[in-house]
């Protein structure tokens, strides 16, 4: 049984449906598996900048913040 199941309940049939992404887990929960797995919140919500490029657009104005989007979209379609 996965860990998540365990979380659950011993069947761990809503353990797979939040590994399915069929439901999300409470905040309460991410809290709890982030300890056990001894990783960030944000790393299980896959939002942590290590496991994926981020652009940080502190500081920039919306005009600025408009054309870096562009950008992106322009490289993006370049690309398929």
């Amino acid at each position: 049984m996965s860990v998540m199941g365990k979380f659950y309940r011993p069947t761990g049939s809503i353990g797979n449906a939040v590994e399915s992404n069929v439901i999300q887990p409470s905040l309460n929960i991410l809290i709890k598996l982030s300890a056990i797995y001894k990783v960030s919140v944000d790393y299980l919500l896959g939002t942590d900048s290590s496991t994926r490029n981020v652009l940080y657009l502190d500081g920039l104005t919306d005009k600025q913040i408009t054309a870096l989007k562009l950008t992106a979209d322009c490289f993006r379609n370049s690309n398929t």
